[in-house]
């Protein structure tokens, strides 16, 4: 305990955090953070905050580029299943996993205030993940100290999965923001023992549950580790604090139950974890594939990044948990809240849903890099000054990071992109009359109709038959062994009653064959 104290005396101490301010205690919760940023600004440097801002930029502009990237077929599925409905339905349907409410509902708006494309979908993810970034800077300063905390920012923004589900329409990026923010609260509330963080981070932290109920596995994470926080550091004031950290907990579960209600109602409780979609959670099975999911993580994260980087990481994670101990309550609640529910559910959820832990990992691998670099410093350059070191490190991160990540999201499809959906929707625009119809069958149908939609057709114009004379166009992927029989009978329409048909255009997956419908086979 000794080692622990005087380590986080030098991470946490350059930072003067226990300095006296000029707000008194229980002034107020909007004083004293107006209080905490003006300290925070007067004690940082101008090259400080230029770097800051800097890598801010960098991870978003990194962000921004993914943006134009094609539709995948989850973001297609997400808006014609869900986002086209109202939002009644939105908040009481979870027939799908796929509709995680509350980002479903940011899509939503987003489309309709800006109007349908692939860009604006993502945009509500996107905000998330970039305001996501100085927020967290903001926290781990608070944790440590300002070096420790740029130099996770570095990598924070040249993150590959980071960076990928930044910029994908999915809930991954707001249940982070919600995370993030709900730790920036929770540390306030821990050393100032303020009951507005404490609820703040609770309310945070059921809307992170609401954006996906893969929120449940960060939501844990932020409870025990502002719970250990209060008990290794406040013994002496311990029972008043546990208070507020009792109030904090009991939102956290209303206001989850409040929000899921209208799911609940329709569904029951365990759809939101053990969805009917799910495979067989036995035991048996899990005994089986466990491992398997572990290293599906694994290899999700590594796939992206230099190796060296990787085992960086592993190692920093080893040196963070013995040098400090803040760390090490961080890293013990990260653990228990993915084990525990991992354990009572029998499902190792895919690897996008650990993409959280990324956060806590990249503090372990700049906590260990600032005590290396320290004492290259002293024993090689003592000349080199602590901000110049970290400064150039930072960007060399990011550079190390960012470099090999977007080689490799650019070059493979991991989420499985669908670049031929917009070529041939905008040829169909051309193409088809009002009476006229599109048959496709997955993975292709969602990806085409959501570019037709965003061309101003509507989804019936991928469903049915139109009258007799009228044109059918059907869309096949040979590599999925589509055939043209094969994708009319998705639409149970004979292959007998296209007449006439016609190839008309050939991309490198798919082929578009057009025909004209005939009259019905079946007798008068």
């Amino acid at each position: 305990m000794a080692k622990g104290r005087s380590v986080n005396a030098a991470t946490g101490a350059g930072e003067k955090s226990r300095r006296r301010s000029s707000v008194p205690r229980g002034a107020g919760f909007v004083p004293d953070l107006k209080d905490l940023f003006q300290r925070y600004n007067k004690r940082t440097s101008g090259a400080h905050k230029r770097l800051v801002v800097f890598l801010v930029m960098a991870g978003a502009a990194l962000r921004a580029w993914m943006l134009f990237q094609p539709i995948t077929a989850d973001e297609a599925f997400t808006w014609l299943h869900y986002g086209v409905r109202p939002v009644l339905d939105i908040i009481g349907d979870m027939k799908h996993p796929q509709n995680q409410v509350l980002h479903t509902l940011l899509v939503k708006l987003s489309a309709t205030m800006f109007g349908l494309d692939a860009i604006t979908i993502r945009l509500p993810a996107f905000l998330a993940s970039v305001l996501s970034m100085p927020l967290f800077y903001l926290y781990v300063r608070s944790m440590f100290n300002r070096y420790i905390a740029v130099i996770t920012l570095a990598m924070v923004a040249g993150s590959a999965s980071l960076i990928e589900y930044g910029s994908v329409a999915n809930g991954h990026a707001i249940v982070w923001f919600c995370m993030v923010l709900a730790l920036v609260l929770g540390r306030h509330f821990t050393k100032e023992n303020n009951p507005v963080s404490a609820v703040g981070m609770g309310f945070m932290l059921a809307l992170g549950m609401w954006a996906s109920p893969d929120g449940l596995y960060p939501a844990l994470m932020v409870l025990l580790w502002s719970l250990f926080h209060l008990i290794f550091n406040h013994s002496d004031s311990l029972p008043a604090r546990l208070q507020f950290w009792f109030a904090g907990f009991v939102v956290f579960l209303v206001a989850t139950l409040l929000l899921y209600a209208p799911i609940i109602n329709n569904h029951g409780l365990l759809q939101l974890f053990l969805h009917d979609s799910f495979p067989d959670l036995s035991w048996k099975r899990f005994k089986l594939v466990h491992t398997e999911g572990t290293m599906a993580l694994w290899f999700h994260i590594v796939d992206a990044s230099a190796q060296w980087f990787a085992l960086l990481g592993l190692l920093g994670l080893i040196a963070a948990a013995y040098i400090s101990q803040k760390y090490r309550i961080l890293a013990l609640a990260m653990l228990i809240g993915a084990a525990v529910p991992v354990l009572l559910m029998r499902y190792v959820p895919e690897p996008g849903t650990w993409s959280y832990t990324l956060y806590m990992l990249h503090v372990s691998t700049a906590i260990a890099l600032f005590y290396i670099l320290k004492l290259v410093q002293e024993k090689f350059f003592p000349k080199l000054g602590k901000r110049t070191r970290v400064a150039v490190a930072s960007v060399v991160l990011l550079v190390a990071t960012a470099w090999p990540a977007m080689a490799f999201l650019l070059a493979t499809d991991r989420l499985l992109r669908f670049p031929e959906a917009a070529v041939m929707a905008s040829y169909l625009d051309g193409a088809l009359d009002p009476e006229d119809r599109v048959h496709a069958d997955l993975p292709w149908e969602d990806p085409l109709l959501f570019h037709l939609m965003s061309l101003g057709w509507s989804k019936e114009v991928g469903r049915g038959m139109g009258p007799v004379g009228s044109h059918l166009f059907v869309v096949m992927d040979p590599g999925e062994e589509q055939t043209l029989a094969s994708v009319l009978a998705v639409q149970a329409v004979p292959e007998q009653r296209l007449i006439g048909q016609e190839l008309v255009l050939e991309q490198d997956r798919v082929k578009i064959i057009v025909g004209v419908v005939g009259p019905s086979l079946t007798a008068e």
